[in-house]
């Protein structure tokens, strides 16, 4: 299913298109730092059963590659180009973005890139001839965020191979997307993280590739350019008080730069729907989080 897109400097993306047989906006999923497709098929799946869905990964890791030389310099601007132009050679014009974590990043910077326009209506983005109509950013932040995770506490054992400790540092990565209630013997998404380490062990996520979204994250400075976003573009905010990658308080930066965004909760009778950690969708059954998403992003009979 995954298919490529060289980009113009030589790069290859690699991504999937999800629900072709539906007409209307493609949602694109825009992954965090050290993020595949993977990670969230099972969302983009379920979405995909009402519209049309793009996944990719970002240069370098998963099913995508560097340039042949490796000389280009990761950074925020250069992979919401990369989105851009993913979204060009599909051949969609209007679009909706769903961002995670350093992916809201990124469409933070497609919002507010140097070509980017309000739409004759108000209510959306032109950006070299795409539309941007729905935005919906998710556990993520406006400048390099509050965060629990520390890079000297990743695991480094003295003995074992480089695979051992690769392995100790992924399970590190992970255990930082739930909360520790949810983890342990017993805990609900116990075995869920087991399953995202068992796929991990195929999936590329190289070291220094994940250090190079780091660095890109920390030298992104566009948050003051979002005063540009039209105000009449919806945007809906997903942020979890058990986050520990990303301060849940960095989403109130977020809503005061945005004043027409709304929080976005999850469909269940859980006491606090906001109980949830970073990786947001893992929460809750599937559903929870596809009809409330769903109806944010398409009203039959509503404008685009």
């Amino acid at each position: 299913m995954t298919e490529t897109f060289h980009t113009s400097d030589g790069a290859r993306i690699g991504y999937r298109v999800l629900g072709r047989e539906h007409a209307g906006p493609a949602l694109v999923m825009v992954n965090g730092m050290s993020a595949v497709m993977e990670d969230w098929l099972s969302l983009a799946h379920a979405l995909a059963e009402t519209r049309r869905v793009v996944v990719l990964d970002h240069r370098g890791i998963g099913a995508s590659y560097l340039t042949p030389d490796e000389s280009e310099d990761i950074s925020i601007e250069l992979m919401a180009q990369d989105v851009i132009d993913l979204v060009r050679s599909l051949g969609v014009r209007i679009v909706h973005l769903l961002g995670f974590s350093m992916g809201g990043l990124i469409v933070q910077a497609i919002l507010t890139h140097a070509n980017a326009q309000a739409t004759a209506d108000g209510k959306g983005v032109a950006v070299q001839g795409i539309e941007v109509r729905r935005v919906v950013l998710s556990a993520t932040f406006t400048r390099s965020p509050r965060t629990e995770f520390r890079l000297e506490d990743v695991p480094r054992p003295a003995h074992g191979s480089s695979a051992d400790r690769a392995k100790a540092a992924v399970r590190y990565m992970l255990e930082m997307q739930y909360d520790p209630a949810v983890l342990g013997p017993g805990g609900a998404l116990e075995a869920t993280l087991e399953a995202h380490l068992a796929e991990s062990a195929t999936l590329r996520r190289p070291a220094m590739l994940i250090m190079q979204q780091a660095t890109a994250i920390s030298l992104y400075s566009g948050r003051d350019a979002l005063c540009r976003v039209p105000h009449g573009l919806p945007v809906a905010v997903i942020h979890g008080r058990r986050d520990r990658m990303v301060a849940y308080d960095e989403s109130a930066d977020l809503l005061a730069r945005l004043p027409g965004a709304v929080r976005l909760f999850p469909a269940t009778d859980a006491r606090d729907r906001e109980a949830f950690g970073h990786m947001w969708f893992d929460y809750f059954a599937l559903r929870a989080w596809v009809a409330p998403l769903t109806q944010f992003l398409y009203r039959p009979g509503a404008k685009i």
